[in-house]
């Protein structure tokens, strides 16, 4: 799958490249900031004293 995607980014046209490439940048950027607003939320609001849906949601992250 990944070696199709090659053969068709490497035929297009350079502006629709770099089209490509920014829209994946955008897709793994995203990903990586709900990762750290998980993160964020899970050392904001862990409360080891605590046992509501929420506190067994963050530590299950």
């Amino acid at each position: 799958m990944i070696s199709n995607y090659l053969i068709y980014f490497f035929n297009l046209l350079p502006s629709q490249q770099i089209e490509q490439l920014s829209i994946i940048l955008i897709f793994f950027y995203s990903l990586i900031a709900f990762c750290f607003l998980l993160v964020f939320l899970k050392f904001r609001f862990f409360d080891e004293t605590r046992e509501s849906w929420f506190q067994r949601f963050l530590k299950n992250i």
